[in-house]
């Protein structure tokens, strides 16, 4: 099986968003987070839309962060029988904590460099295709 198009940060498990806000200091429910997490059924527009990815984008603001979630996608994608997947990840959506916006910045690099290897070793039987937006 394969998924040609899955965004990492629509892709964190929700007892993963609870635990790394819970390090930022932001005591939430595991059902609060699920259901900011998940669109509703009465969505209007993409700004709607749009809003179940501010968990996800404040807890990807750190590189041990984004491996973390890349590794648990990487076990999540197998034990759904996945072969093969295409990953979109966007680090300047990680910018907020002090990574540099310029993509040639170490720090950027340094996400970017967490993400690409994360994906590839993670699960040896999953093909990873990496895009960064």
């Amino acid at each position: 099986m394969i998924d040609l198009h899955l965004h990492l940060d629509g892709s964190l498990r929700p007892e993963t968003v609870r635990e790394l806000l819970i390090e930022e200091g932001m005591e939430l429910s595991l059902e609060e987070v699920s259901s900011m997490l998940t669109v509703s059924k009465d969505c209007k527009d993409l700004n709607d839309y749009l809003r179940t990815f501010e968990y996800p984008v404040k807890v990807l603001q750190k590189a041990c962060n984004i491996e973390r979630v890349v590794k648990e996608l990487g076990m999540d994608l197998h034990a759904e029988g996945l072969t093969y997947a295409e990953v979109r990840f966007a680090p300047l959506l990680s910018t907020e904590a002090g990574l540099a916006k310029h993509s040639t910045s170490p720090p950027t690099l340094n996400v970017v460099c967490f993400f690409i290897g994360s994906c590839h070793k993670t699960s040896p039987q999953i093909l990873f295709i990496s895009f960064l937006l």
